[in-house]
């Protein structure tokens, strides 16, 4: 079986690209991925099933209280806060976009339950594999004829699914995410006596909308809320995003706004809004306020962007990157500005004023013409 599972690794990783693509994955590269994902996923099931100690079972269920919700629209800067975090030894730290809450979550509600689990293993999988659609690609070493960490992954997954069900369906909705996290924290051997990460860290562009339900389920959670300026958001996303209507953007940008701004106001010690300019700009300084929020030790690893511990492409997707593990000046990364005056009229009529409260200066409109683009881009 892992002699199959080491050859279909090699197809795969010949059909990666070598940078960041703009298009969709092709054909072949979706259905390679999807052959490993479902034979690594079989390999597992054949193995005998993982027992965990007690010492593990409850180690593992007081992590899962403890998490970190990296939060902000798209294109704001969440990925490179969540590289920077990646390898400190008190944190747990996803590699690839959570998205429990706002995209699986519904997919498993529509499957049978007895597929459920499946799901959920093979699609964690498939971002093992490839995490963030850009190198670095594999997380886990490669599978060998002895041993591999992708069959170690979903043989733990297999193991805590029935127990996280018992322990926490009753009062936890989100615990198939708790799932993932304590499989890929098996693999890193962070459930070992002696290694206690403080905290599990899900970036999840758009959930500061769900703030209320997380804050719900996980009390002692901690929330970083990355902001950008308003402008660098919407004309990186016309141009990652070319066919998505204008207003999507500015409604979710307009949402993450008033968020940062109603936390601002309730000063909520477990909240922390940062801008990714000043993480840019500012960054030994910027990721010393994190680590005091966190509570974690200051190291040199959070001014270094890492997945899995492996140096990351540049923070930006309009440049061919000529270096890894480094963090580019905002006004470096600025793509070519693709924005027309509508434009800059519908982000002065919907997110000026919120802007503003976080030192984002945008071109003053007038009340008719706030009226005029409202109504023509259908965001009231």
């Amino acid at each position: 079986m892992l002699a199959t599972i080491i050859q279909q690794e090699q197809y795969l990783n010949s059909l990666l690209p070598s940078h960041r693509s703009n298009q969709s994955p092709s054909k072949n590269l979706q259905d390679a991925t999807n052959t490993w994902a479902a034979s690594v996923y079989q390999a597992a099931l054949q193995l005998p099933a993982i027992s965990f100690t007690q010492y593990e079972i409850e180690q593992g269920l007081q992590l899962c209280k403890q998490p970190i919700f990296i939060c902000g629209v798209h294109r704001s800067g969440t990925t490179l806060l969540r590289d920077l975090l990646d390898a400190h030894p008190a944190l747990s730290v996803l590699p690839s976009e959570g998205t429990y809450i706002t995209n699986i979550e519904q997919k498993l509600q529509r499957l049978p339950e007895e597929a459920q689990m499946a799901f959920m293993c093979t699609e964690w999988l498939k971002r093992l594999a490839n995490p963030i659609n850009q190198p670095p690609y594999w997380v886990f070493s490669s599978t060998t004829l002895q041993h591999s960490p992708y069959v170690n992954f979903a043989s733990a997954f297999i193991a805590w699914w029935p127990l996280l069900k018992q322990h926490l369906a009753p009062t936890n909705n989100m615990w198939p995410h708790l799932v993932l996290q304590l499989a890929y924290a098996h693999v890193l051997q962070q459930i070992v006596p002696n290694y206690k990460p403080v905290f599990w860290v899900d970036k999840t562009p758009t959930q500061e909308q769900y703030l209320v339900r997380l804050r719900q389920l996980f009390p002692q959670a901690k929330v970083l809320h990355v902001l950008r300026n308003p402008i660098a958001i919407l004309a990186s996303r016309k141009q990652m995003e070319p066919n998505t209507p204008i207003r999507v953007f500015v409604k979710d940008m307009q949402r993450s706004f008033k968020i940062a701004t109603h936390q601002a106001a309730l000063k909520n010690p477990k909240y922390l809004c940062i801008q990714y300019e000043d993480l840019c700009g500012n960054s030994e300084t910027t990721v010393g306020q994190i680590a005091t929020f966190l509570g974690i030790e200051n190291l040199p690893c959070l001014t270094v962007p890492t997945v899995a511990g492996k140096p990351t492409q540049v923070n930006s997707s309009f440049l061919q990157p000529l270096v890894t593990g480094q963090i580019l000046l905002d006004n470096i990364t600025k793509q070519p500005t693709n924005l027309s005056t509508t434009d800059y009229q519908l982000l002065a009529a919907t997110v000026g004023k919120l802007a503003f409260g976080f030192d984002y200066h945008l071109p003053e409109i007038n009340v008719l013409q706030s009226c005029w683009v409202k109504l023509r881009y259908q965001v009231w």
